[in-house]
């Protein structure tokens, strides 16, 4: 990240969260898409989520905003679609891991550490969760 960004802006991880969630979409899960996915060093949504871990570190003081969340929430529940991940993780692993970031995104919520700057994103959260 730094090296493409040298100070990087919560919108500039807003903007990477979004394009590393949008490799895991079911249109690209194809044969050949799969064998480069079990090929990554860092798989898609385990980047998205490590990235979202850097972002709350570098705004630990300040709220981060919901919409990034919901993005790494989607992207683990499109394990189902790669075979190339569920194979390497379980689906209960994927499962758990979106329940926990569910919690940790209220409890966040609740101290005032995440806003929604629209209702919908609250909404398409728990849409992605009850599915």
């Amino acid at each position: 990240l730094n090296f493409l960004f040298p100070v990087p802006t919560p919108g500039n991880y807003r903007a990477l969260i979004e394009c590393w969630c949008e490799c895991v979409r079911k249109r690209y899960s194809t044969p050949d898409a799969n064998t480069t996915m079990a090929n990554l060093q860092e798989l898609p949504h385990l980047k998205a989520g490590s990235l979202l871990k850097q972002l709350e570190i570098q705004q630990a003081a300040r709220p981060i905003d919901g919409f990034n969340y919901v993005n790494v929430i989607w992207a683990w529940g499109q394990v189902l679609n790669w075979p190339s991940i569920y194979r390497q993780h379980q689906y209960y692993f994927a499962a758990n891991a979106v329940d926990e970031l569910l919690e940790q995104t209220m409890y966040r919520y609740k101290n005032g550490s995440v806003y929604f700057t629209w209702n919908g994103t609250v909404t398409k959260m728990y849409n992605f969760i009850l599915r």
